[in-house]
């Protein structure tokens, strides 16, 4: 469903783990971020409340009452300093892992194993995670209910979601066949919802219809019962739709027909009126590497090299819309991984020229330096050590906040990722000396950028077996000791929390009694969370608790729970999600339901789902949190799209702040 938290309050809303505004207090994007035009992308278009959703059925025409209900998502406005929170809210899947801790967490929270940190033998692994039973014979049937008896449209497309998320049976393709119906619908949110919901369900039997829609072919016009055309949004959904099927399936044929279909529309998308379908083609071919080995002179659906150089033509094509060209670097980015070292290198030495010349455009300077992030590495080859020195460089710069920030984030990326050959951390020491330098003595915009790739840096240290810098950890409990400014403490608290800092647990603590603020409370919360110290559990709880009107606060404690492993506090949610009458409230309960949520969520969930009693959005965001609970995906469907992603580089189907764009749906 799309329920993005809208800006009923007064301050930030923390968002999967960011603090985000809400259109009441927003700025547009820069840099062209959702200044798209044409149909279904040119700008933002009235939310449609709630209106019948039964293909066929009579709709009401009125205008909703209040704004629609929308979900945290990465959509930021306000002042710079903020927007390590943005950056924090797509990229967090990487760090979190919620899922894994959730479903391999088989301890009692009060138990001696717990505090001691290990779990008996004879304890089953994922006692708390439901059942396929229990999702297939009550979930799965509850959903499919309030679809047919709905008529609200945020219910429907939170039972969508949720039904695709859960997935259909092998072999089976009952829950495409309903999803599918709702293509045709009159309600646009709907029937672009319904496109994606056949993405994730991941199924190939969509393919055909996903790519009728998005070549706006016969056949997609008459699945949306649209003659004259498919809408620019529902094509662009269908883009990312057909991405997530190809990503999930590894068939080979299936693939290289999905990167010729994208490519195709892709050039032809170039006459449209704005850069939607365009950008959502480029980003889902970063969803489809194809084979390596192939000619790079082919195709660009023949193989991985062949995708990249199609890729490395676009970059330098300056007819090509300045966001789409943004958005070039991070999708090759995405298809650097497993391709030989000579390959690899090649690439990374082109974004590096491309850099270098002075008429490149800001936000493919910005796009460039995302991709030197995420594909350069700490070893000792002349590339690396160039990328890096382009990282470092970018850090000192002055201007582009977007760029300098990129390029700190980057540099800690580039410090966690080993080379290849006798020398793979030849480039670590520098890079992890220049990001402490930024964090004691940087700028003050600059400093909570510093200490969260100072965090990214000790989690790939974890990632490998090894243990994090002790002088680094040293300097960030030392930072947060002083600091006062909440978006330092916020940042300072996930980096110490991504590091798993056992020690910085007593500060962590100390620093949640003293803070007030509620945005910061809660990365104090998720930080105490991360770290999976026994003593955070009590403090953490005892938030929670309090915090059931308080939703800027209320989901990242949610989340901490799941993270040390409490579930205890399930049934008291799910009371106060029924009582709850502040959309905002019902969005934090709900997504902190699927965070700490286990099988006996279930049973009051459903209740709630079927009860006319209490008001069609309690209901929907029923819907969200049962989608979240029985997923079949260890992360967010579409944290595959969001981490790494160009966000300033904005169109309105990634993000519009509304909740329609595809990284604002739970």
């Amino acid at each position: 469903m799309r329920v993005l938290l809208l800006l009923l309050l007064a301050g930030p809303i923390l968002a999967q783990g960011g603090a985000y505004r809400g259109p009441a207090d927003s700025a547009p994007p820069p840099d062209g971020g959702g200044a798209s035009g044409g149909q279904g992308g040119s700008a933002p278009t009235p939310a449609t409340g709630s209106t019948a959703t039964t293909p066929g059925a009579k709709r009401d025409p009125r205008p909703p009452a209040v704004p629609r209900p929308t979900v945290p998502g990465p959509s930021v406005a306000g002042p710079d300093e903020t927007v390590w929170q943005r950056w924090w809210g797509f990229d967090q899947h990487a760090y979190l892992e919620l899922k894994a801790a959730l479903h391999t967490s088989d301890l009692e929270p009060d138990s001696i194993e717990f505090f001691l940190g290990h779990a008996p033998a004879h304890h089953a692994r994922d006692r708390m995670r439901p059942s396929a039973e229990q999702i297939r014979s009550e979930v799965v049937p509850a959903l499919l209910h309030a679809l047919e008896a709905e008529r609200d449209g945020d219910v429907v497309t939170g039972a969508l979601i949720a039904l695709a998320k859960i997935g259909d049976r092998p072999g089976e393709d009952a829950l495409a066949r309903v999803i599918a119906d709702y293509l045709a619908d009159d309600n646009q949110e709907i029937a672009e919802t319904a496109a994606v919901s056949l993405g994730i369900l991941a199924g190939t039997g969509a393919a055909p219809t996903l790519e009728g829609l998005l070549r706006d072919s016969a056949l997609g016009r008459a699945r949306v019962r649209r003659p004259r055309g498919v809408p620019l949004r529902t094509r662009a959904f269908a883009a990312y739709g057909l991405g997530l099927v190809a990503h999930a399936n590894r068939h080979p044929a299936l693939r290289a027909w999905t990167v010729r279909a994208l490519v195709e529309t892709f050039e032809a998308a170039r006459e449209l009126p704005g850069p939607d379908v365009e950008v959502a083609c480029l980003v889902a071919v970063g969803l489809v590497p194809l084979r390596v080995g192939g000619d790079p002179l082919g195709r660009p659906w023949s193989s991985r090299e062949a995708q990249l150089r199609w890729l490395s033509e676009r970059l330098q094509d300056a007819d090509l819309r300045e966001l789409t060209r943004a958005h070039v670097p991070s999708v090759g980015a995405r298809l650097l991984v497993g391709l030989p070292e000579p390959a690899r290198a090649a690439q990374l030495g082109a974004w590096c020229d491309a850099l270098e010349q002075r008429d490149t455009p800001r936000l493919v300077r910005q796009g460039l330096m995302l991709a030197l992030g995420h594909a350069a590495t700490s070893g000792a080859s002349a590339v690396d050590a160039r990328a890096r020195n382009a990282l470092v460089h970018a850090s000192r710069g002055g201007g582009d906040l977007d760029l300098r920030h990129f390029a700190i984030v980057g540099i800690g990326r580039v410090a966690a990722r080993p080379g290849v050959g006798a020398a793979p951390l030849a480039g670590r020491a520098r890079l992890r000396g220049r990001l402490l330098e930024a964090l004691v003595g940087g700028a003050n915009l600059d400093r909570p950028w510093a200490a969260m790739a100072l965090g990214v840096v000790g989690r790939g240290e974890l990632d490998v077996g090894g243990e994090p810098d002790r002088a680094v950890g040293e300097a960030l409990r030392a930072a947060l000791t002083e600091a006062r400014a909440p978006r330092e403490v916020g940042a300072l608290a996930i980096a110490l929390g991504m590091r798993r800092d056992a020690a910085a647990v007593p500060l962590l603590l100390a620093r949640l009694e003293e803070v007030a603020d509620d945005d910061t409370r809660g990365y104090l919360c998720l930080a105490l969370g991360m770290t999976g110290a026994p003593e955070a559990l009590e403090p953490v709880r005892t938030v929670v608790r309090a915090s059931r009107y308080r939703p800027a606060l209320l989901r990242q404690a949610a989340i901490a729970m799941g993270l040390l492993g409490d579930k205890n506090l399930v049934p008291e949610m799910c009371a106060t999600l029924e009582r709850a009458g502040s959309l905002a409230a019902q969005a934090s309960i709900a997504s902190g339901l699927g965070a700490i949520g286990d099988a006996r969520s279930i049973e009051p969930l459903i209740r709630m789902l079927d009860d006319r009693e209490i008001t069609p959005r309690a209901r929907a965001f029923a819907a969200v949190a049962l989608g979240i609970v029985a997923d079949k995906e260890p992360r967010p469907w579409n944290a595959k799209i969001a981490i790494g992603s160009h966000y300033r580089a904005n169109t309105l189907t990634l993000t519009d702040g509304r909740g329609a764009g595809i990284l604002e749906i739970l």
